[in-house]
């Protein structure tokens, strides 16, 4: 190892130990607020960014460099900060439309085979809408807070939903509301994939 190499801090560090320690320290809010890129404030997960990161050398710079302003002097991993309780209202995706989301639902289904029947049997599984009472929330433009408050009765198997979607485990998901969106998140994903329906509906 020459000396020029020993004294850069990046040595010996991957770009996935740079960002999983980045998201420790700062969570993906507060990454996002540092470096605003779409990888990191929608949807973000450490699979997707680094396949972003690895074909876009300026956001990979960015990166690199806030590493280097927030790395400890010692060179050891950044110490993780504990994420606080966050608000709903400070939830982007909680104010964000029904509206505009379904139809991304659908089209990822139907680009895969599937049909707009069956997204709206899922939603109507979880949430205990009938299809008239789910498209009136769609054609009200309510906020996804407003669509589970307001959902008849989320279906009691929903616990049996399981697995990983936008790089979170969705039975890891503390907040409530937020974790009702990721089984959605997920029985929609499951659905683009091949899934059977009944297996989906966990019947």
């Amino acid at each position: 190892m020459n000396e020029k190499q020993a004294n850069n801090p990046l040595h010996g560090k991957t770009l996935k130990s740079i960002l999983n320690e980045l998201v420790a320290h700062h969570g993906w809010d507060g990454l996002g607020r540092r470096i605003d890129i779409k990888c990191f404030t929608s949807d973000p997960s450490i699979a997707s960014s680094l396949k972003f990161l690895r074909r876009t050398p300026w956001a990979r710079e960015k990166v690199e460099h806030l590493y280097l302003r927030t790395i400890p002097r010692n060179s050891e991993p950044l110490p993780v900060v504990p994420s606080p309780k966050v608000p709903a209202s400070q939830h982007r995706i909680f104010s964000m439309p029904l509206a505009k989301v379904y139809p991304m639902y659908v089209q990822k289904a139907e680009s895969k085979g599937r049909l707009k029947s069956e997204v709206d049997e899922i939603i109507c599984w979880l949430t205990g809408y009938d299809t008239a009472g789910l498209a009136k929330q769609i054609a009200d433009e309510a906020d996804f807070a407003t669509f589970f408050a307001q959902a008849p009765a989320l279906n009691p198997n929903c616990a049996l939903i399981k697995g990983v979607v936008c790089g979170v485990r969705v039975e890891d998901v503390e907040d409530p509301l937020m974790q009702k969106i990721r089984y959605l998140d997920k029985m929609i994903d499951e659905l683009a994939k091949g899934k059977a329906l009944e297996k989906i509906l966990r019947t």
